[in-house]
Order: C-alpha cells, then sequence, then structure tokens
C-alpha cells in the first residue's frame, strides 16, 4: 500500500478561549490525516521534552502515524495560541525556535528509512541543516512541498500580524529553487484572483515540478499539470473549525493521484513491448485523475472543518 512520510515543521495548537490545546502543523497534519485515510504514514520532525511534546507524539501514535523517528530536545515544542475564531482562526504568540534551534539532518540509517517510503512531504515552514533538504530531494523518492501563504511575500495580517513577524523573509529565487527541486507543490492563494492563481501555478510547473495545486478556501481550487487547468469547486458543509482543511485537502488529493498513478504504471508497465494503450487514452485518464484528485480533496477538506482541531485529540494541559 501507499506509504507518506512527512519531515518538518510541529506545531500545537491552543485555543484561548477554552485553553485547550491539539497537536497540529502542516506536517503532522498530513501524516494524520493519511493514517485517518487507511494509508501507512510516519511523521520526522523536532519536538521538546514537554507536555506538548508529549501531546503531539501521543496524538499521532493515536492515530496511527509511526512517531518512532520523532525526535525529542530541551525546549519548548513550537506552538501558538488562536485567539479568534468565527470559523476562522487567528494565530498570536507563536513560537518555533526549538524548530530553528535543531535544523533537520539525517544520518543513513535514517535516509534508509525515508526511502522506504513512496512519498516525503514537507513545509516552507520547516527547517534542514544545510544540504539536508536538496539530500532528501536526491532520494529518488516524490516529493510534495506546501508553500502556504509565504509564496507572495506579503507579510499581511491575514494569518495574524505577531504570527509572521516570526517568519523570516525567503529570498527573491525561493519559489524557483524548490520547484525544479520537488515534484508536487502547493499554495495557499486564498487572498489572490483566479488569474494570479492561474499565473503562479503555471510559473511553478514552469520551474520544474510536475503539478502544482492552489487552494482558494470556499472559492474552490485550481490544478495545473502542464497541459491544462483544473477547477474544483468547495464543498459546502457546517463549519466547525477550519484549522487543518487545507493539508487535508493536500493529503486526500496526493494519495488519490499517487495511487491512481501507481496503477497507471503497473498497467501500462507490465505489458508486452508489441501492445500498449493508446496515447489518447492514457491522456484521459490522466485528465480523469487530477479531477478526481481534486474532487476527492474538496470533499476531505469539507469533511475535516465539522472537527475541533486539526484532527482532534485535544486536551487541556
Amino acid at each position: 500500500m501507499f506509504k507518506l512520510i512527512a519531515i518538518g515543521d510541529n506545531n500545537i495548537d491552543t485555543y484561548a478561549a477554552s485553553g485547550v490545546s491539539y497537536s497540529g502543523g502542516n506536517c503532522p497534519n498530513v501524516a494524520a490525516y493519511a493514517a485517518i485515510n487507511g494509508y501507512p504514514s510516519a511523521y520526522i520532525g523536532v519536538a521538546g521534552l514537554d507536555s506538548f511534546g508529549d501531546l503531539l507524539a501521543g496524538g499521532l501514535a493515536e492515530t496511527g502515524v509511526d512517531v518512532s523517528h520523532l525526535r525529542r530536545e530541551r525546549g519548548i515544542t513550537s506552538r501558538d495560541v488562536i485567539v479568534s475564531r468565527e470559523g476562522d482562526r487567528t494565530f498570536t504568540q507563536y513560537d518555533r525556535s526549538i524548530i530553528d534551534a535543531f535544523p533537520l539532518c539525517f544520518d543513513e540509517g535514517e535516509l534508509d528509512y525515508i526511502r522506504s517510503f513512496d512519498l516525503i512531504h514537507t513545509s516552507i515552514y520547516s527547517t534542514f541543516a544545510p544540504g539536508a533538504f536538496d539530500l532528501l530531494c536526491g532520494l529518488g523518492v516524490p516529493v510534495s512541498y506546501d508553500f502556504s501563504v509565504e509564496w507572495q511575500q506579503e507579510f499581511t495580517d491575514q494569518s495574524g500580524e505577531e504570527y509572521l513577524q516570526e517568519l523570516t523573509p525567503l529570498p527573491p529565487d525561493f519559489l524557483e529553487s524548490v520547484c525544479k527541486k520537488v515534484d508536487y507543490a502547493f499554495f495557499s492563494c486564498s487572498n489572490v484572483s483566479e488569474e494570479e492563481t492561474e499565473a503562479l501555478l503555471r510559473r511553478a510547473v514552469g520551474f520544474g515540478c510536475r503539478l502544482a495545486v492552489g487552494t482558494r478556501g470556499m472559492h474552490g481550487s485550481f490544478c495545473f499539470d502542464g497541459h491544462g487547468f483544473y477547477r474544483q469547486d468547495a464543498y459546502r458543509t457546517s463549519v466547525v473549525d477550519t484549522l487543518g482543511a487545507g493539508d487535508s485537502f493536500i493529503t486526500r488529493f496526493l494519495l488519490t493521484y499517487l495511487d491512481g498513478a501507481r496503477l497507471l504504471e503497473h498497467c501500462t508497465g507490465t505489458l508486452p513491448a508489441q501492445v500498449g494503450f493508446l496515447p489518447g487514452d492514457l491522456g484521459d485518464y490522466r485528465q480523469k485523475l487530477v479531477r478526481a484528485g481534486l474532487s476527492q480533496a474538496a470533499l476531505f477538506a469539507a469533511r475535516s472543518c465539522q472537527v475541533e482541531g486539526a484532527f482532534g485529540h485535544g486536551r487541556l494541559l
């Protein structure tokens, strides 16, 4: 069965109103959502030797994620406080000092472990030691990357001014430098137009990634695969909490698309040399695969909005 490993950032989300804390962060969320969908998954990252680190490890393990390679260090687990909800969220008091203090690097044993997976996922919020990200991208395992909202280089108060002040400004060529190394790129495009979204996805694929997806909240999503654009409307639902909605979309899209791509590879790779499929038929399959990925992703994202916290497992700490 398709196996996913998420490597990088993590975050504990604490709701100011209730005091309840939840495991979160892009990479843990993707690993958890893969497990919830029935796929083997694992997470590698750094957490503190504190109660929040215990919450992160416990929440993931209870969901079915392999956390045997989670690193625990002296320090405070990355955390923010959500001070306003109303169906959306605003982050404050963001502390990611432990992630920056212990950038990820990998020994040969860990690299062998990572090679056993079918997909590596990471994000713009992850911190790697010099050369470590390039090493991951060179393992021969497909890599997906979430740029979130940071690709815009516009440090607005969309996600909370105090939250964004903690992030390091990106170099001018960051988009190009990442897209030429990864296979699948994801962008949050809720506050830009459809035309700007399409232009961004075209640039990302032009820089080298196979496929790029832009999510626009209740305005749906777009995908560009180098041949054409695809659009998917959002499914309306009763919203409890939007935390993790984008991560659930990313996860379900990847699972659907890559599972279907694996079937295509199996069906075409096992045929005798003298027979095969017509190219037009395979192109039609790939288009339907993208559409299936987008529709299932939108459905699962709508479902995730019905759960408090990214994937539940909240506690008062």
